[in-house]
Order: C-alpha cells, then structure tokens, then sequence
C-alpha cells in the first residue's frame, strides 16, 4: 500500500497543467524495506531508488499512516487502485516545502481547488 504525492501529484490535481517527469510515493518503511532492497532499489534517507523511480516513505514529517486517513481511492481500472492525497493536504504540504518548484505549482493546485469547490 502506498499513497501517490509529489509531482505525479500535482499533475494529477491540475489535470496535466503542471507535468511530472517521476513518480513519487509514500509508503509504510518496514512495510516496503524488504521488498525494495531485493528488488534493487538502494535506500538513501527516506527514499529508496532505483533508476528513475523515488519512493519516499515520509514527506514533510508525515508518514503513511499519518497521511492515509487524508487520502481518496482512485481507480486506475482493472480492478486496480491507489490512494491520492486529498488537494486540500498536498497544497499545505507544497507550501511547507517551499521549494521553487513546489511554490509555482501553487497557483495551479489552489485555482484548481477553488474550482472543485464551485462545483459542489
């Protein structure tokens, strides 16, 4: 079980206005350690990676079991699904990052949001 954050994210909620060229997760550490290092992924802090691919097991402090209860299914088919952080979350935590590139994906993420809510 892991919780799609980050860019790929980002790209989801602006519905591609803003692209991700990875894909980031945040999984339970002692859940995934063993799995990821046979798989040959090398863990590095709180990530593991392997080639292009980062798995993050805590963003801005936050864990996945913190995360999870903030998250929403989504259904890629196929009987196939994965948690998304809600928009509301992932804006806080893009603004708690305050990375460049967190902070030009705000925009997007809150017009996106005001628009969600307009909706309702």
């Amino acid at each position: 079980r892991a919780v799609l954050v980050g860019g790929s994210l980002v790209e989801f909620w602006s519905q591609g206005a803003v692209t991700s060229l990875d894909v980031d997760m945040v999984g339970n550490r002692a859940g995934v350690r063993k799995i990821l290092v046979g798989a040959g992924f090398v863990e590095r802090g709180r990530y593991f990676e392997a080639r292009d691919l980062d798995l993050l097991c805590e963003v801005s402090g936050c864990g996945f079991e913190e995360l999870t209860p903030e998250t929403d299914p989504v259904s890629l088919g196929q009987g196939l699904e994965i948690r998304v952080l809600r928009l509301e979350r992932l804006i806080e935590l893009k603004q708690a990052a305050a990375r460049p590139k967190d902070l030009m994906a705000l925009p997007i993420l809150r017009a996106t949001l005001e628009e969600l809510r307009r909706r309702r």
